[in-house]
């Protein structure tokens, strides 16, 4: 198993991963990007939408709510025709080229010194008491072990949260019945 360390861990890289694995990269952090996918960009980039809601309120002429990483990418991606802010049918949107926003994503990612690791996938949460203290991940090349002072669940699905949740259910004796819970669903978190 290859072990690797820093001082944050990111598992997702969509909109929500990318920004927080770039904030703490800009506040002087070793990050490091987890992705199930083989390519950054979560869903934004990967499932052909095309458009962020939510960034203004509602009306024609909504105000943008949302900025810090969706400042540079209206930024950026509009200073190359990749995305266009249009009235919706209650507020504003965001379209945008999915291709160009992954090879900005790509391109943010690696000027910010964060360090990408796609194509992995969760094998185990290793903790001490209730802190994370790494994961452990699949990759086709080998298993990583990524081990970190703090981990941010941006799965979308919390598939972290989901994994450490399942091994306190399976480790406790249940108050209702007073028996301990099964072992086949401690077995799948191994």
């Amino acid at each position: 198993m290859l072990d690797r360390g820093c001082d944050i861990c990111v598992i997702g890289s969509g909109a929500s991963g990318i920004s927080a694995a770039l904030e703490a990269a800009r506040a002087g952090r070793r990050v490091i990007l987890v992705d199930g996918l083989p390519t950054l960009g979560g869903q934004a980039v990967n499932s052909i939408i095309g458009m962020f809601c939510g960034l203004f309120t509602p009306g024609k002429e909504g105000r943008q709510l949302t900025h810090g990483i969706a400042d540079e990418i209206l930024r950026d991606l509009g200073a190359t025709d990749d995305v266009k802010v249009i009235a919706g049918g209650v507020m504003k949107v965001a379209m945008y080229n999915e291709v160009a926003l992954g090879r900005w994503v790509e391109k943010s990612v690696l000027a910010a010194g964060v360090t990408p690791l796609t194509g992995a996938l969760i094998r185990r949460v290793n903790k001490d008491g209730r802190r994370i203290t790494s994961l452990d991940v699949a990759t086709r090349h080998g298993d990583v072990r990524i081990a970190a002072t703090g981990f941010i669940d941006a799965t979308g699905d919390a598939a972290v949260t989901w994994r450490v949740a399942s091994i306190a259910r399976c480790t406790r004796t249940d108050r209702s019945t007073g028996r301990r819970c099964s072992s086949s669903r401690t077995s799948m978190m191994q």
